[in-house]
């Protein structure tokens, strides 16, 4: 299955707001992500932060939101901007 794909299923699974499929999407969005795959970096940062099929972890949102940052993703610096508000408060 080619990153595209797996992205959506990973997706699909998230969006049934059920905790086995959490932890299943965040699954396939960590496998993305490691491979270098930029929205799967910028949306393992969100379960991080939101703490969504992994435990919270600021630290962890920051790591992936940067990775996607670098890698590209064109809206990864608005969510590094707004991690950096949230821990401000």
């Amino acid at each position: 299955m080619d990153k595209e794909a797996l992205y959506k299923l990973a997706r699909s699974y998230i969006l049934r707001c059920e905790d086995e499929y959490d932890v299943k999407g965040a699954e396939l969005f960590r496998q993305l992500a490691e491979e270098g795959y930029a929205p799967a970096q910028l949306y393992l940062g969100v379960l991080y932060e939101k703490g969504c099929g992994v435990p919270q972890d600021y630290a962890q949102a920051k790591v992936w939101y940067t990775r996607a940052k670098k890698n590209g993703h064109g809206n990864a610096h608005l969510f590094l901007n707004h991690l950096k508000h949230r821990l401000k408060d």
